[in-house]
């Protein structure tokens, strides 16, 4: 079972980004393997399985008597094999399902809702991996011209999950006629799935019996289902883009499978032999034969038997190797020899398992399937941002396809890398190795794509302004956690688009997994055209506008003086953490410190939530631990006297030991506050400091004039220096003119518009259109602003705008009463924007006819 667990924990990994794969989770999902395994009995012969068959139901055997090849062999799930009581609990499914259900009308809507419900994670539901509900696949597939454009039209879901794709192609092929035996030959010949989630596999397969169930009465063959457990982007690429799978030995290339070794030592407590390969190692020859590939596997675990004398089963299998007509056996001796070494280490006593033959006759599908290529590509693929892949190897895979196969990404574009959504790589992937030239591509994936989000420009560059048709479900409900679309593309010449062809749909569902038929009539469509946002220009301040520090956990640097203290000592006030911090903190980071700090240390910044048009509502107290630039940890504090830092950074630091998750603790709390240098980089003090939030509904922004910034009071506390926070940008300048002038024009109404197509959307209000949306650079990226000139009639207008504007929302912020204060920060921005009317339209003029109209 250990073997089995680590295995199936491994390929998790791939499939949620990280180790998501607990004990529980693994018993979940065995018991929806079995019960998937009954169903499948049920459906097909409708009736209960009898005390053999019950046994043959957990290995496979009754379903390779019954005709179905590869339903289920010796995988993840088998484990239980051996228990008695398993027999009961798969009876108690059998019964339930005959006396419950019509045994002629199951479908695969129940394991649905097991697979969604039951077993997937937390985790998974927050990233919205929904599966597809049957409506959007049948309108996806029926918009591609699946099954009538092509006279012989093949089919993959690369990315299958529980089989929708798969099943609704079946049902659209019914539809066209074809049914019995000759239905059955075509989906075994034409269609295929692969996933590399181990229950996904088994349930797609089982959707995909019982798509077929009556016509698989006709058929007199042996039955192959066309779904495999594998990994998708598991192929070879051309030689100058590394890849984990595909190795070269004495100038022949080889297919391999690791094995982790060590992890498979420590688990069973296993001594490892000298000379054994971290892998088993296939000629690719080999891997494209897929009938001798499976004869192979077999006879490298039956010559493997560790009771049997090892020289002699050398023998037998260099001799069952020319039997089978094996290319250059006695060349690649070496590596068969290998493998016979390895199987043998692998059944050795502890034995770790008979889950090799499952992996092994799985991984190869991939380079297989790819060789093949289909008139359709369709799915629904991972929906995951790379910064939630935590395992190395796949993180290197990811990375040099992202940025040396696909020019997704520059391989500079490091901050960006983080965000990429694995649903594109796995896009440009798919493209390329499973679709045939001409073929159509037909993608569920996260509306982002459309948006203005960085890191997904070269995509929308390449496949978005190329494809066919986009089907936008932004206004669908209920349907996933995060605003969807479907891509579809065609693998041919073609030129780009300024308008992408759009099939909007709006409206609410009764319920998620509704069928094409009946959504129709809840979901009003209109055909109209998305415009691939094109920036007119870069502007040359891109390069000196800077993201703020990351003065974070808040709770240890955001602090007020003690609510509870009569006096205020000046130099060395009492302090605790900002009460306003707290009321939005989450868990762990809820903690609140206490005690003394010296005024030295002292500094102000901005919330992102302070910051209106031109000005501010207030600034925030908080400590650095700041000396000459530099900064103090608990330890150097004490050596240079500051005694009262040294017992608040100390908190701070215990604190961080332990809450702060493992991925954290690789930084100190120092790391993280000078997160790349953006803390240190910043001029404190002599300088005037353009800011505006790195997100917001509309953009707006303000000048800070930091050269007298010692004579400011917070609290009625004196603070060293102005600090940018990460939830912010700014722009330092000498010249007071040049700041107000960059000012006007991000506070420019036509400016905020021009961006909005460039600009991702948050989560708060997605499916209405709404929400908060990221700033970051853009206004500079997709903009020429021009460099300030002092000599220029025009700069030094909106400079004299920004100062009047400044003056009014002072005085306005001076003389309002605490409740409007109090006010949200979207409705106090509106009331400024209103007394502002007259400026506002003074810059949106000025901006327009001298920056935008010969653009």
């Amino acid at each position: 079972m250990k073997t089995k667990f680590a295995e199936w924990q491994n390929l998790l990994a791939i499939v949620y980004g990280s180790g998501v794969g607990n004990e529980d989770l693994f018993l979940r999902h065995t018991y929806l393997s079995l019960f998937a395994r009954v169903l499948a009995f049920v459906a097909l012969k409708q009736r209960n399985p009898n005390d053999e068959e019950l046994s043959g139901i957990i290995t496979g055997e009754t379903f390779e008597r019954m005709g179905l090849d590869n339903f289920v062999s010796e995988d993840f799930f088998a484990w239980v094999k051996n228990d008695e009581r398993i027999k009961d609990l798969l009876n108690s499914f059998a019964i339930r399902l005959t006396t419950t259900y019509k045994l002629d009308s199951i479908n695969e809507d129940l394991l649905k809702e097991l697979y969604q419900r039951l077993v997937d994670p937390q985790t998974r539901h927050d990233l919205g991996e929904y599966y597809t509900p049957d409506w959007l696949a049948e309108l996806t597939l029926r918009r591609i011209g699946f099954p009538s454009s092509h006279s012989q039209p093949s089919l993959i879901d690369p990315a299958c999950g529980s089989g929708t794709f798969l099943f609704t192609a079946i049902r659209l092929l019914k539809e066209a006629g074809l049914q019995g035996a000759k239905l059955v030959e075509f989906c075994a010949s034409h269609l295929a799935g692969i996933d590399v989630h181990p229950l996904a596999v088994i349930i797609a397969r089982t959707n995909f019996l019982l798509a077929l169930a009556d016509d698989l009465r006709e058929y007199k063959s042996y039955f192959s289902i066309p779904i495999y457990m594998a990994d998708s982007l598991n192929l070879d690429v051309p030689d100058e883009f590394s890849t984990e799978y595909i190795k070269e030995y004495l100038g022949r290339k080889y297919f391999e499978v690791p094995v982790n070794l060590n992890t498979l030592a420590s688990l069973k407590g296993k001594e490892l032999k000298e000379g054994l390969l971290p892998a088993f190692l296939f000629p690719l020859e080999v891997i494209e034969r897929p009938d001798l590939l499976n004869e192979l596997i077999d006879s490298i675990i039956s010559f493997s038997d560790p009771q049997k004398n090892e020289s002699d089963a050398k023998t037998g299998f260099k001799a069952r190797l020319k039997d089978l007509n094996v290319p250059k056996v006695e060349s690649d001796w070496w590596l068969w020899e290998k493998n016979l070494l390895l199987m043998r280490w692998l059944l050795q006593h502890p034995v770790t398992d008979t889950v090799w033959r499952f992996i092994l006759k799985n991984a190869y599908r991939p380079t297989l399937l790819a060789r093949r290529k289909f008139s359709f590509v369709v799915g629904n693929p991972p929906w995951l941002s790379y910064r939630y892949v935590n395992e190395p190897r796949y993180q290197k895979r990811l990375r040099e396809l992202a940025t040396k196969r696909y020019k997704l990404l520059s391989s500079s574009d490091t901050y960006l890398f983080t965000h990429i959504e694995l649903a594109t790589i796995f896009f440009a992937f798919c493209a390329e190795h499973y679709l045939a030239n001409g073929g159509t591509l037909a993608f569920v994936m996260p509306r982002s794509i459309l948006t203005g989000a960085e890191h997904h420009a070269k995509f929308r560059e390449y496949y978005v302004s190329t494809a066919q048709l986009i089907i936008d479900c932004e206004k669908v409900n209920p349907l996933f956690n995060v605003p969807a679309c479907v891509v579809i593309w065609q693998k041919s010449e073609k030129n780009k688009k300024k308008f992408v062809p759009v099939l909007q749909l709006e409206g609410n569902l009764p319920f998620h997994n509704i069928k094409w038929e009946l959504a129709q009539e809840y979901l009003r469509i209109n055909e109209t055209a998305f415009e691939v946002p094109t920036p007119i220009g870069e502007s040359q301040y891109l390069e000196h506008i800077k993201n703020g520090a990351c003065i974070t956990p808040r709770c240890f640097w955001f602090v007020r003086p003690y609510s509870e203290a009569k006096t205020i000592d000046r130099k060395c006030p009492q302090l605790e953490t900002d009460s306003q911090i707290l009321l939005k903190a989450k868990s762990p980071w809820d903690v609140r410190l206490q005690g003394k700090v010296e005024s030295e240390f002292l500094f102000s910044t901005l919330h992102s939530e302070d910051l209106l048009p031109f000005g501010w509502r207030k600034f925030s107290l908080i400590i650095l631990p700041l000396k000459e630039g530099q900064l103090l940890s608990a330890e150097e504090a004490f050596k240079k006297g500051k005694s009262h830092l040294y017992n608040w950074l100390t908190k701070a630091e215990n604190a961080w030991k332990q809450y702060a998750k493992s991925t954290q603790q690789i930084y100190s709390i120092y790391d993280w506050l000078n997160y790349r240098n953006k803390l240190t980089a910043q001029s404190l003090s002599g300088v005037y400091k353009l800011v505006y939030p790195a997100s917001g509904t509309h953009l707006c922004a303000c000048v800070l004039d930091a050269n007298n910034v010692k004579d400011w009071k917070i609290h009625n506390l004196s603070v060293q220096g102005f600090v940018a926070d990460v939830n912010t940008y700014y722009f330092e300048t000498q010249t007071e003119d040049e700041a107000h002038y960059i000012c006007a024009i991000l506070n420019a109404p036509c400016v905020d518009n021009l961006i909005k197509k460039f600009q991702t959307r948050g989560a708060f209000g997605v499916h209405r259109g709404k929400g908060e949306r990221h700033i970051h650079r853009r206004p500079f990226k997709v903009l020429p602003i021009p460099i300030f000139n002092p000599r220029n009639r025009f700069h030094l207008e909106l400079a004299k705008l920004s100062k009047e504007c400044h003056e009014k929302v002072k005085e306005f912020i001076e003389n309002t009463d605490e409740r409007t204060l109090s006010l949200s920060i979207g409705s106090l921005r509106r009331k400024v924007r209103k007394m502002l009317e007259n400026e506002l339209s003074k810059i949106d003029k000025l901006v327009r006819k001298n920056f935008l109209e010969h653009k």
